[in-house]
């Protein structure tokens, strides 16, 4: 008898296989109070951030560092390690970088 692994279980040991990972989310708005234009990063490794009006970093196990360069160049600008949020301002960072 030959063993039958189903089309979603492939799909599930695929995906882990490549290494896709859920990671923490850092969205960004055009303006302050979460308003405006939003772009949302949720990707680990190095991702640019959109826009430096005001932002929110949902924390779900995966901390980040933030940079005032793009492309996480030089060094970290602080370091995100739990839920946070600031309706004024994303504090002139460029790029974050979700350690997964």
């Amino acid at each position: 008898m030959r063993p039958v692994v189903a089309a979603g279980a492939t799909a599930a040991l695929f995906v882990v296989g490549t290494g896709m990972a859920f990671a923490s989310r850092f969205e960004s708005y055009e303006k302050a109070n979460y308003s405006g234009a939003a772009s949302t990063v949720a990707a680990c490794g190095c991702n640019s951030i959109e826009y430096g009006g005001s932002y929110i970093f949902e924390y779900s196990g995966q901390t980040a560092r933030v940079y005032k360069q793009k492309g996480c160049k030089g060094r970290a600008a602080g370091d995100l390690t739990h839920n946070s949020r600031n309706p004024d301002t994303v504090g002139g960072w460029k790029s974050i970088f979700i350690l997964c």
